[in-house]
């Protein structure tokens, strides 16, 4: 019995470990900066219509370089670092339940956001507006606590509030500091973002202090 505990303690912490690179962070962050420069854009009136190609291709190179991010440093980073780990039944039903998750989220993030970053519902619709502000705020809370219990990343109950924060803060910054909307949406969301983008940097440096590359630890020993 004592063995079993033992191998899941180490398991965990050996899944633990994965999420002491920041590139979670990082990747979070720019997701989050993608949503403050498309509504800047949509705001300031740079770009007309409901499809646009100019703010869609800004929002999408940050949403890909976000991707890249992830997917890139768990591969060069991460991994050659710390060894592909393949972990248990339990864990990886965990890891497929928060891919669920996320497909939702995105689905219901998508629709909110086209609807409220473009202003897509008349102003004098205020319960409209304020659903959907509210479905926006709701999403983030629920699905990011869900991905930290699930994935066992306690960070992300705190981004889970800064994500939420992103649309209200924005609005009331744009009316009580008579700031344009534009401005304001940009400024505030990006300085959210970049609180997760500072966090994942930092923890990105002192991973790479922490966890040199074998090579790295063999010529260190040879000398």
């Amino acid at each position: 019995m004592s063995e079993t505990t033992d191998l899941k303690e180490l398991e965990r912490r050996a899944y633990r470990s994965f999420f002491k690179d920041g590139i979670w962070d990082i990747c979070l962050g720019i997701m989050l900066l993608s949503l403050g420069v498309g509504g800047a854009i949509s705001r300031a009136g740079i770009a007309r219509g409901y499809i646009i190609p100019d703010l869609h291709a800004i929002t999408l190179s940050l949403y890909l370089l976000s991707m890249a991010v992830l997917i890139g440093g768990k591969k060069y980073i991460t991994v050659p670092r710390l060894g592909a780990v393949r972990f248990g039944p339990a864990r990886r039903a965990r890891l497929s339940a928060s891919i669920l998750i996320l497909a939702g989220s995105a689905l219901l993030g998508l629709v909110v956001f086209l609807l409220f970053a473009r202003d897509s519902i008349p102003a004098g619709w205020l319960s409209a507006r304020t659903l959907g502000l509210l479905a926006f705020v709701v999403n983030c809370l629920v699905v990011f606590s869900l991905l930290a219990y699930f994935l066992d990343f306690r960070r992300l109950y705190g981004y889970a509030v800064l994500w939420a924060m992103a649309f209200p803060a924005a609005d009331a910054v744009a009316k009580y500091a008579e700031l344009s909307r534009a401005v304001s949406f940009l400024v505030t969301v990006g300085a959210l973002a970049s609180i997760m983008l500072a966090t994942g940097l930092v923890l990105l440096i002192r991973f790479l202090r922490d966890y040199p590359l074998p090579a790295q630890q063999s010529c260190n020993g040879n000398a």
